[in-house]
This record gives C-alpha cells, structure tokens and sequence, in this order.
C-alpha cells in the first residue's frame, strides 16, 4: 500500500515538472529566480571570544563578537559573488567590574594602517586577545580578502585608561624573533 502511494506520488510530480508551463501566469517567478532569492550571500559565522588579563594588580576582561552585518556595502569576489563584511564588537572592563572601553570595530577603522585599494576588496576577518604589551592591552586584528589567505594584521591596544590605538602589524610572525628558545639552535 505504501509502495502504491509513493509510486503515485512520484509519478504524479514528474507528470506536473514536465508540463510545458503556461506564459503569463500571475504570481509565478522562474525557477531560477526563486532560488538565487532564497540563497543567501557568503558569510563568516558568528563567534564570540571571552577571557581576562592582568595588569599590574588588576585582573582586566574583555568580550569579543564577531558577526556578517548585511548594512555594510559587500565585497565583491573574483566570480563576481558579493560577500558579506563583519562588526566587530569589543568590550573591556576594568577590575571592578565596570566598562572601561566599548567599540564596534568595521575595516574602516583600520584605514589608518591599511591602504584603501587593499580595504576595498576585503572584510574585517577577526580580533583575538593576544597579550599584555607594555602595560597595555593588546589585541591582534585581520582584514583579508574572503575566502583566501591574503590578509593584513594590525594591532590594536588598550589602555588601562581606556585610550585606543592601531598600529600596523609588520612583522607576521615576531612572536618566533620574541622567544630566544626559537631563535638559539
């Protein structure tokens, strides 16, 4: 029986997918219409990031979110795809539990460090705790190109006083000239 239904079923829909389609009915998009309308554009996911950090005597914490924000103008890939930029969101708090630095960051505010040809064609890829550098906080920020392995780096540093400030990443992977281990063989 059930056999039966499903047979009747299929039969039944390759019957109607193959009927010649009647012009000028109301309501009715082409099949391909339908579909670009319901896929949506390229985007990162979502993520969040938590964590703390001492300075002097106090223990500071921050709270990073990432999300694709659909009012930023796209980046347009090399296919001619539009893919969607990224906000990013940091939060710092002080030892006491009370804010001491709030921004939501977008490529534009790395323009200072990173050239606009490059920033035109790229989206704010990720901001992440890196460590303490001179009694400031610093994090390490990412504009890449979607969907491949070109990128810039900047730093970005937070005062315990709640200053900010970008500078450009030019040394990728200081870290290794940082730690004498690596560098003695």
């Amino acid at each position: 029986m059930k056999a039966c239904l499903v047979c009747l079923l299929l039969g039944g829909t390759v019957l109607l997918s193959c009927r010649p389609e009647a012009e000028g009915r109301s309501g009715e998009q082409p099949a391909a219409a339908v579909e670009k309308a319901e896929t949506p554009e390229p985007r990162m996911q979502p993520s969040a990031a938590e964590g703390a950090a001492r300075i002097g005597s106090g223990e500071y914490t921050y709270k990073i979110r990432r999300k694709a924000d659909g009012t930023l103008p796209r980046v347009e890939l090399e296919d001619g795809t539009l893919y969607e930029d990224n906000t990013i969101e940091l939060q710092v708090f002080r030892p006491d539990g009370s804010q001491l630095y709030a921004h939501t960051f977008r490529k534009t505010d790395f323009s200072s460090v990173v050239d606009e040809p490059f920033l035109s064609h790229a989206i704010l890829e990720g901001l992440v705790f890196d460590r303490v550098d001179g009694g400031r906080l610093l994090f390490a920020a990412s504009i890449c190109y979607p969907q491949t392995d070109l990128y810039m780096a900047a730093r970005v540093y937070i005062s315990p006083s709640g200053q900010l400030s970008i500078e450009k990443e030019d040394a990728m992977d200081d870290t290794l000239a940082d730690d004498p281990a690596e560098t003695e063989q």
